[in-house]
């Protein structure tokens, strides 16, 4: 019988349910009156510190338009700018990444683990590794190194800033150097003949809130890549336009364009791999729409695909996905844009092995004759030992391909291994898998309030995933691990580490804010008027931050200098410390009194300078 997943979908990011522009998916509501969200921190593997953070934003006007506004968060930041020399960028610093941030050739930077570099909105902050240049990233399990949006919580958005950009000298098939122009940089290329080229170490890294997130153009395999997440981009989350660079332990969750995109001869090699779509506003309807991973030889119709250098194919290697798309917790209503979980087109090669596929609108679709002739007549597009689950449709061709009847006589005989040919895909599951993909129940929970765990489920025992003798798979990189199916097993989750967010949209970083969350703020339950005010003087927003020992209702007013209340927020409160994110703009400059008060009769007040 067909395992039924009916649950409410998670609460993720504040973009949910807004309408969005189709170019930076910038939310469009006239006024955000509201935002609470109670989120879990993981401070260590076992232990959960919970803190309920309030973030209000008062609207201006009913005409105005808060959530495109640029609001940044308000703590002290060392601006990144023009062209960088050696240095460290220091875990006790916050970095601010201001229009085009480039990394020269020789040049190298090193990230100490826990430091945060956002991306300014105002100037689209893009930071580009040039050709030669090194990052050297010392994220840890504990503490990943942060690229994130510099707007404050409420207003953080996909396509914030620009993302990061690595141009590489590894070969790819457009004469070995492509060069992009659509990004904040005015160009940027890369490519060479080193397949081996090295860009650094990429390890223990979130990205998130960018327009692209991470870009490699032709990275060599010569970079250690690993452990890194990313989420909420606008556009597409990595993008490998050719390179040889290999990477594992990699988690997507919910941008809004391609989570991983391979072209131009891309030839990479990736193992375990999470990339979550749940957000019914995560899509685009431009270029490709949304997909979960797309193989593209190139975009050369006029040429067949086949690239300058017609020997270097696009074959990139995937082992041990789980792909879980729109549908898993909830298949109606979605977007026409949401489309296939795995898009192979324009004369790709390349294989997929040992993956889930999992509700999405077609799990596995080939757009093109060029392509399809690859799986049926060359024999190097490759898709076996994978799990279809809760898809519209498992697998597709696009209505203009015919079938070439060589090998497999159709896509059916193909990818279920019937009628005995010898290119057809061994092992794949339809519908119902051999194991549970419920995942404990917990992908369509509340990441605010507890993070998903992608151990399968199931009482059947598990064996190993398959690398068959001279495939693609069969190679050192890919570590046979006990019971995997996709990305995870029955009892190793490795997402369950602190270097991963499942709710960004929650975290606060700016450091002096952090120490107020448990510590130095004031008591009102205890009529104790220490209430803390950061920043102050404020310029567009400040924070209260204040404890209350029981929960109730609380209302904030910020009074002018004539008696005159300027701002009013009224709402329920948990137990627990509390910060509220109090929006100035359209104040006139000057002193103003902040009261808090509780249901109870208890009052705190203190002053804030709006400048």
């Amino acid at each position: 019988m067909r395992l039924q997943v009916k649950k409410s979908p998670p609460l993720l990011p504040t973009t949910r349910g807004l309408k969005n522009d189709a170019a930076l998916c910038t939310p469009t509501l006239a006024t955000l009156t509201r935002v609470n969200t109670e989120t879990t921190f993981l401070t260590s593997k076992n232990k959960v510190m919970k803190n309920v953070i309030i973030t209000l934003l008062i609207g201006l006007a009913a005409s105005s338009n808060v959530m495109a506004e640029d609001i940044p968060i308000s703590c002290p930041t060392v601006t990144l700018e023009g062209v960088l020399s050696d240095r460290t960028l220091d875990k006790d610093t916050t970095y601010l990444l201001s229009g085009c941030v480039s990394v020269p050739s020789g040049v190298t930077i090193t990230a100490e683990e826990g430091v945060v570099i956002m991306g300014e909105k105002a100037t689209h902050g893009t930071l580009v590794f040039r050709k030669g240049s090194i990052f050297i990233s010392q994220g840890t399990s504990s503490q990943s190194v942060i690229f994130t949006s510099n707007q404050v919580q409420a207003n953080r958005n996909p396509g914030d800033w620009g993302g990061i950009i690595f141009e590489g000298d590894a070969p790819n098939n457009n004469s070995n150097s492509i060069t992009l122009n659509n990004r904040t940089c005015t160009s940027v290329t890369g490519g060479g003949a080193t397949a081996n080229d090295y860009s650094g170490v990429l390890k223990f890294m979130r990205i998130e809130y960018a327009e692209y997130g991470l870009t490699m153009l032709s990275v060599g395999r010569g970079t250690e890549m690993h452990d890194i997440q990313i989420a909420s981009c606008s556009q597409n989350g990595l993008e490998l336009y050719g390179g040889t660079v290999d990477f594992n332990r990699m988690v997507f969750l919910d941008n809004y364009g391609i989570d991983i995109l391979a072209t131009h001869g891309n030839v990479s090699k990736a193992q375990y791999i999470i990339a979550v779509r749940l957000d019914h506003d995560a899509n685009v309807a431009t270029g490709l729409q949304s997909n979960s991973i797309v193989f593209s030889n190139n975009d050369d119709a006029l040429n067949d695909y086949l690239g300058s250098t017609s020997a270097l194919f696009t074959h990139p290697v995937f082992s041990n996905v789980t792909l879980i798309g729109p549908r898993y917790c909830d298949p109606s209503g979605l977007s026409s844009n949401f489309k296939n979980a795995v898009l192979y087109q324009n004369r790709t090669e390349g294989t997929i092995a040992n993956s889930i596929i999992a509700g999405w609108p077609i799990g596995l679709f080939i757009a093109d004759q060029f392509t399809a002739d690859k799986a049926d007549i060359e024999y190097k597009l490759n898709f076996f030992e994978n799990s279809f689950y809760d898809n519209a449709l498992d697998y597709d061709l696009d209505i203009s391909v015919t079938w070439a009847n060589n090998c497999a006589a159709t896509m059916d005989e193909w990818i279920s291994n019937t009628g005995g040919s010898s290119c057809s895909q061994p092992n794949n599951q339809f519908s119902t898998p051999s194991y549970d993909p419920d995942f404990s129940g917990t992908i369509c929970g509340s990441y605010d309030i507890t993070s998903p765990s992608f151990l399968l489920g199931g009482s059947t025992e598990l064996g190993e995933s398959d690398f068959p003798e001279d495939s693609d798979i069969d190679n050192v990189f890919f570590v046979m691990s006990a019971g995997y199916h996709g990305a995870t097993n029955k009892s190793e989750d490795w997402t369950d580490f602190d270097w991963i967010n499942w709710y960004p949209a929650g975290e606060d970083f700016c450091p002096q804010l952090k120490g107020m969350v448990t510590t130095g703020v004031g008591n009102i339950a205890n009529n104790n008027s220490n209430l803390t005010l950061a920043p102050n003087p404020a310029n567009g927003v400040t924070y209260a931050a204040f404890t209350t020992e029981q929960a109730g209702r609380v209302q904030i007013t910020v009074t002018n200098n004539l008696g005159q209340v300027v701002r009013t927020i009224t709402q329920d409160f948990t137990k627990g410390n509390q910060r509220v994110a109090i929006s100035t703009e359209g104040l006139s400059a000057g002193m103003y009194l902040i009261k808090v008060s509780l249901q109870q009769g208890n009052v705190a007040r203190t002053k804030l300078l709006v400048k």
